[in-house]
């Protein structure tokens, strides 16, 4: 059992996160890498220990980045790829302790801080309400607060994520409760807020979250099945897919907004140059470096670069920055990851599956590999879940 004292720092680190996703979400790093490493000291065990984390997870955490590490030798990005890999580096350590330290409470620990976390949801969900109908009133509220902020679509399609990533879990703990008309209605509550929101990849995830999580209640392992299929898959044909994208869509006879037209510009772009470097990639955090090389975008000024920061998907930006290698091991990561879900109590892999079908969709169109904010996300969704399976044992 953990002490009062990580019991409350862990409740002050879930509100802190929780409200800060529909404000500004892109904060969520600093809150999760600063409170997060603070707490995996105040919950070690009565010797003062470190929990020993899954060896097999371990071990693929520690490949990836040690090819990561490498890869900085020929990025073009070095300095800025030594400070992105830092962060990485300790979100990794969090991840790789903090799921022990949520599932050391007790039971009616458990249940109180999801209560709590519950509580913070429908708050922060209410927030990005009133900042879609009423002219993103919080957002000018901490402009001049956080002078860092900039008021644009991507802040709004950050909230919106990090609201689809903890639906699932709600709605079950919701459903749990006994709360099944509020359940449902949360659901479509949200579902009608990524329908007005300017986020497609949104609009995708809610719509497949739903199908998926539908799905686990009664056949988790096939869609299991499923998103290993789509990881292999999407690893393997990702390069050829991105050379033909952008030429399909412009000979369609469908209308392409110009947001998805340049992602397919950006795609095929990419593609190019990780064919020039296909085995061992760029190097780490190099997306943002890499030069034009005489191409121009149809989207974007002459002096901007074609990828922005990153390939706005994450089978590319694995492939682009750490080559074949990177991809293998990745994909092992992801597989691996998958798996765990296997190990959680039945009636809590729905929720669990419904994360991932979140993350594969804005992973697949939106957001780069290394963001710490939507890595943080992640590993706030893996702490939730491992406090719903400590509140259903004894």
């Amino acid at each position: 059992m953990i002490n009062t004292l990580s019991q409350r720092w862990l409740m002050g680190m879930i509100a802190a996160t929780v409200i800060i996703m529909n404000i500004h979400a892109a904060a969520m790093g600093y809150v999760i890498t600063g409170m997060g490493f603070l707490w995996i000291f105040i919950c070690r065990d009565e010797t003062g220990a470190f929990v020993a984390p899954n060896r097999v997870t371990l071990l693929l955490f520690a490949a990836m980045l040690i090819d990561a590490a490498v890869s900085l030798q020929w990025s073009p990005n070095m300095a800025r790829g030594m400070y992105d890999l830092l962060i990485v580096l300790l979100l990794a350590w969090i991840a790789l302790q903090a799921p022990a330290g949520a599932y050391a409470v007790g039971s009616e620990t458990a249940d109180k801080i999801l209560k709590w976390f519950l509580a913070f949801y429908l708050l922060a969900l209410l927030c990005l309400a009133l900042d879609l109908c009423f002219g993103l009133p919080l957002q000018h509220a901490i402009l001049p607060v956080a002078k860092y902020a900039d008021i644009n679509l991507a802040t709004i399609d950050r909230a919106c994520f990090c609201t689809l990533l903890f639906l699932g879990p709600v709605f079950y703990d919701c459903w749990r409760r006994g709360w099944r008309i509020p359940a449902l209605a949360l659901w479509f509550l949200v579902g009608l807020i990524m329908f007005f929101s300017v986020t497609a990849a949104g609009r995708l995830a809610f719509a497949l979250g739903t199908i998926v999580y539908i799905g686990a209640i009664f056949w988790p392992r096939m869609m299991r099945i499923g998103f290993a299929v789509v990881l292999i898959t999407g690893i393997i044909v990702a390069v050829p897919v991105a050379q033909v994208a952008q030429d399909i869509l412009e000979k369609s006879a469908h209308h392409v907004n110009g947001s998805f037209g340049q992602r397919t510009e950006i795609w095929k772009f990419t593609g190019k140059r990780i064919l020039e470097k296909p085995i061992l990639g760029w190097g780490f955090d190099s997306s943002r470096a890499i030069p034009n090389m005489g191409e121009t975008s149809k989207y974007l000024p002459p002096s901007e670069p074609i990828i922005p920061s990153h390939p706005h998907n994450w089978f590319l930006h694995i492939w682009l920055e750490l080559g074949a290698v990177g991809a293998v091991l990745m994909t092992v990561l992801w597989l691996w990851l998958l798996h765990q879900t296997s190990k959680l109590d039945r009636t809590l892999q729905p929720p669990a599956l419904a994360i991932w079908s979140v993350a594969v969709v804005i992973g697949a169109f939106s957001i780069g590999i290394w963001q710490g904010w939507w890595l943080s996300a992640l590993i706030l969704a893996v702490i939730i879940l491992q406090l719903y399976q400590r509140r259903l044992e004894p």
